[in-house]
């Protein structure tokens, strides 16, 4: 009887959300959260108006379920392929006379920041231009 009157609840606040607006409907959702005394409440979440903290919150959840469904599904197949008795196949590549080149920064240059994108973008054009010599070495 609790959980109809919970999924009753979840179900008014959806179609709520489905009345709204396009642009509204876009920024709203419903957040689970269970409250001490066991129930589940459902709230309507107006995403741009979240907080840091709601937002780090919601994307752990998120994540942690993604991770956990992933876990259990490699999981069953590993166990469906031990109880069948597949083995996986194991392959190996080898290379002769292979040679690989490329361009690397080096120090606080090779993070991947916002600003270094810039610079390095901002040199290459430069270089290309050719009004910045190349500063490469072997």
């Amino acid at each position: 009887m609790a959980t109809t009157v919970v999924d009753d609840e979840e179900e008014l606040l959806w179609a709520a959300i489905e009345r709204l607006p396009t642009y509204d409907r876009m920024r709203k959702g419903m957040l689970r959260q269970a409250v001490e005394n066991g129930r589940v409440v459902y709230d309507e979440v107006d995403v741009r108006r979240m907080g840091f903290e709601e937002r780090k919150g919601l994307m752990e959840r998120m994540v942690k379920v993604v991770e956990e469904d992933n876990e259990e599904f490699l999981r069953w197949i590993r166990d469906r392929m031990d109880r069948v008795g597949i083995e996986i196949p194991k392959i190996e590549i080898r290379f002769e006379k292979l040679s690989v080149e490329g361009d690397v920064y080096v120090g606080s240059r090779a993070h991947p920041n916002l600003i270094n994108v810039a610079l390095n973008t901002f040199e290459k054009c430069l270089q290309i231009l050719k009004t910045l010599p190349s500063i490469k070495s072997r």
